[in-house]
């Protein structure tokens, strides 16, 4: 891939062939996990590396979830789809962006920068949505950040 295309078209369909597959999959998304009572005992994992340790945890049997009734391998298998769809949507977003960018940076028009947050700032933590998505209790959510 050239930063730089000299062909606006090939470069687009180059793009699209990539970025193709990866929309499929992020039409394949993992059920919404089940209640709160997934998560181990308060405090939650806020960051990707806190959900991955858990994750282990429970797989290796070190804690259980809050809720008795999930099985902690369960919950685990079910973090670890969420997590993965997560940083696949992350993935994405980075790929669009970059086509964007190229693409401005060789069309007249398309200069306008998008209002983004910087790469830093989302990689401390996962998003917002992905936050409400995991904790869909109100109270939870507001916690976690």
């Amino acid at each position: 891939m050239t930063p730089h295309p000299k062909n606006i078209s090939a470069y687009a369909q180059e793009a699209l062939g990539r970025l193709a597959p990866l929309f499929e999959r992020l039409d394949d998304r993992p059920p919404p996990l089940p209640s709160p009572g997934i998560w181990p005992p308060p405090p939650f994992p806020t960051s990707p590396s806190e959900m991955r340790r858990t994750i282990r945890r429970y797989r290796a049997g070190k804690v259980r979830p809050v809720d008795p009734s999930i099985d902690p391998r369960d919950a685990a298998d079910a973090i670890d789809k969420e997590l993965a769809y997560a940083e696949l949507a992350d993935t994405v977003e980075d790929e669009v962006d970059m086509v964007y960018r190229t693409l401005a940076s060789r069309t007249p028009g398309m200069r306008k920068q998008r209002s983004k947050p910087s790469m830093h700032s989302r990689r401390q933590g996962i998003s917002t949505a992905t936050r409400r998505a995991i904790w869909p209790s109100s109270s939870l959510a507001c916690a976690a950040q």
